[in-house]
C-alpha cells in the first residue's frame, strides 16, 4: 500500500472525505480505538485501509467504502 498511500488534504474531496490519516476513530459496536495510517482508492468507491489499533498497536487492513467506513467509525481527533 505504501507506493499509492495518498492524503485526503491531497485531494479533491478533501471537504467530505471521511478518512483521514493519522486520526483517531472509536468503533461503533465495539471498545477498540484506531489511528488510521493507510490509504489506497482500489475503484468502484472502495478503499483499502491500514490502521494500528491504539491499545495493543496491532496494524489491521480492510477494504471500505466511505459510507461504510462512516458506519463503522467515528472520529475522534
Amino acid at each position: 500500500m505504501d507506493t499509492h498511500t495518498t492524503s485526503t488534504e491531497q485531494t479533491s474531496q478533501a471537504s467530505t472525505h471521511p478518512f483521514h490519516l493519522g486520526s483517531l476513530y472509536a468503533h461503533a459496536f465495539t471498545d477498540w480505538m484506531i489511528m488510521l495510517i493507510g490509504l489506497e482508492h482500489i475503484g468502484d468507491g472502495a478503499y483499502d485501509v491500514e490502521f494500528v489499533r491504539v491499545h495493543d498497536w496491532r496494524t489491521f487492513y480492510a477494504t471500505y467504502t466511505a459510507s461504510e467506513w462512516c458506519e463503522h467509525w467515528t472520529r475522534i481527533a
